[in-house]
């Protein structure tokens, strides 16, 4: 069910479910990071196997936050303004 997710890895142990951010070194929220996280917790969300959800971090950092470079890029090329939209008609 989870095997999609590239920045995230996902490992099951009974009910408890753990999300680990894993895009090195230091886990900086990417573009695809972001839009996975957006997707996971709502899968979490259906799945009658999960009771529990541990988010945790890979490496020496739980997240440095969000990619600022990805950032302006992404207002600089109109696309923040995209999602934005995007996200209001949902």
């Amino acid at each position: 069910m989870y095997e999609r997710y590239r920045q995230l890895k996902i490992a099951r142990r009974g009910r408890i479910l753990t999300v680990t951010l894993d895009n090195p070194p230091l886990n900086t929220v990417s573009t695809e990071m972001h839009e996975e996280l957006s997707r996971v917790f709502f899968e979490i969300g259906t799945d009658p196997q999960v009771a529990v959800v541990v988010l945790t971090g890979e490496g020496r950092a739980f997240s440095s936050g969000g990619d600022i470079q990805a950032m302006r890029e992404r207002i600089e090329t109109g696309a923040f303004d995209r999602s934005v939209t995007l996200m209001h008609e949902q």
